[in-house]
Protein backbone atom coordinates (compact mmCIF):
# COMPACT_ATOMS: atom_id res chain seq x y z
CA UNK A 1 0.00 0.00 0.00
CA UNK A 2 1.26 3.47 -0.85
CA UNK A 3 2.28 5.79 1.94
CA UNK A 4 -0.12 8.48 3.01
CA UNK A 5 0.48 11.80 1.29
CA UNK A 6 1.54 13.61 4.47
CA UNK A 7 3.91 10.77 5.41
CA UNK A 8 5.65 10.98 2.04
CA UNK A 9 6.17 14.73 2.42
CA UNK A 10 7.37 14.33 5.98
CA UNK A 11 9.73 11.53 4.98
CA UNK A 12 11.25 13.75 2.30
CA UNK A 13 11.87 16.57 4.77
CA UNK A 14 13.36 14.23 7.38
CA UNK A 15 15.55 12.59 4.74
CA UNK A 16 16.89 15.99 3.65
CA UNK A 17 17.68 16.87 7.24
CA UNK A 18 19.47 13.56 7.79
CA UNK A 19 21.52 14.03 4.63
CA UNK A 20 22.63 17.46 5.81
CA UNK A 21 23.57 16.12 9.24
CA UNK A 22 25.68 13.35 7.71
CA UNK A 23 26.99 15.09 4.61
CA UNK A 24 30.62 14.26 5.48
CA UNK A 25 29.91 10.53 4.98
CA UNK A 26 27.23 10.67 2.28
CA UNK A 27 28.57 13.37 -0.03
CA UNK A 28 31.08 11.03 -1.69
CA UNK A 29 28.07 8.99 -2.95
CA UNK A 30 26.16 12.00 -4.29
CA UNK A 31 24.00 12.72 -1.26
CA UNK A 32 25.16 16.27 -0.62
CA UNK A 33 23.62 19.66 0.18
CA UNK A 34 22.35 20.01 -3.39
CA UNK A 35 20.54 16.69 -3.11
CA UNK A 36 19.03 17.71 0.24
CA UNK A 37 17.91 21.04 -1.24
CA UNK A 38 16.30 19.11 -4.10
CA UNK A 39 14.35 16.94 -1.66
CA UNK A 40 13.19 20.01 0.26
CA UNK A 41 12.16 21.74 -2.95
CA UNK A 42 10.22 18.70 -4.11
CA UNK A 43 8.41 18.41 -0.79
CA UNK A 44 7.56 22.12 -0.87
CA UNK A 45 6.27 21.85 -4.45
CA UNK A 46 4.19 18.81 -3.56
CA UNK A 47 2.56 20.77 -0.73
CA UNK A 48 1.97 23.74 -3.03
CA UNK A 49 0.34 21.55 -5.69
CA UNK A 50 -1.77 19.81 -3.07
CA UNK A 51 -3.06 23.17 -1.84
CA UNK A 52 -3.92 24.18 -5.42
CA UNK A 53 -5.68 20.85 -5.92
CA UNK A 54 -7.76 21.30 -2.78
CA UNK A 55 -8.78 24.78 -3.95
CA UNK A 56 -9.84 23.35 -7.31
CA UNK A 57 -11.83 20.60 -5.60
CA UNK A 58 -13.75 23.27 -3.69
CA UNK A 59 -14.42 25.20 -6.89
CA UNK A 60 -15.53 22.00 -8.61
CA UNK A 61 -18.06 21.31 -5.85
CA UNK A 62 -19.42 24.85 -6.21
CA UNK A 63 -19.75 24.52 -9.99
CA UNK A 64 -21.36 21.09 -9.66
CA UNK A 65 -23.99 22.49 -7.31
CA UNK A 66 -24.61 25.43 -9.65
CA UNK A 67 -24.90 23.08 -12.63
CA UNK A 68 -27.29 20.76 -10.81
CA UNK A 69 -29.63 23.65 -10.03
CA UNK A 70 -29.51 24.97 -13.58
CA UNK A 71 -30.11 21.55 -15.14
CA UNK A 72 -33.14 21.10 -12.87
CA UNK A 73 -34.53 24.48 -13.92
CA UNK A 74 -33.95 23.70 -17.59
CA UNK A 75 -35.70 20.36 -17.28
CA UNK A 76 -38.67 21.93 -15.49
CA UNK A 77 -38.97 24.65 -18.14
CA UNK A 78 -38.79 22.21 -21.06
CA UNK A 79 -41.42 19.98 -19.46
CA UNK A 80 -43.71 22.98 -18.98
CA UNK A 81 -43.15 24.12 -22.57
CA UNK A 82 -43.85 20.61 -23.87
CA UNK A 83 -47.19 20.55 -22.04
CA UNK A 84 -48.22 23.82 -23.65
CA UNK A 85 -47.02 22.72 -27.09
CA UNK A 86 -48.96 19.45 -26.84
CA UNK A 87 -52.14 21.37 -26.08
CA UNK A 88 -51.76 24.12 -28.69
CA UNK A 89 -49.98 22.34 -31.55
CA UNK A 90 -51.04 19.35 -33.66
CA UNK A 91 -49.19 16.06 -33.07
CA UNK A 92 -47.53 16.32 -36.45
CA UNK A 93 -45.72 19.51 -35.34
CA UNK A 94 -44.40 18.14 -32.04
CA UNK A 95 -41.27 16.68 -33.64
CA UNK A 96 -40.19 20.21 -34.54
CA UNK A 97 -39.87 20.88 -30.80
CA UNK A 98 -38.07 17.62 -30.09
CA UNK A 99 -41.16 15.98 -28.61
CA UNK A 100 -41.38 12.32 -29.52
CA UNK A 101 -44.27 11.35 -27.22
CA UNK A 102 -47.29 9.89 -28.96
CA UNK A 103 -50.17 11.26 -26.93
Amino acid sequence: MAKAFSKTVSDGKVMASGIRANANVLSKRGLDEAYAKGLDAQADRVLELNNEQELLKGKLKEKTAELTVLVGELEKNTVNAAKIIKVDMPKEAWKEFGITAKR
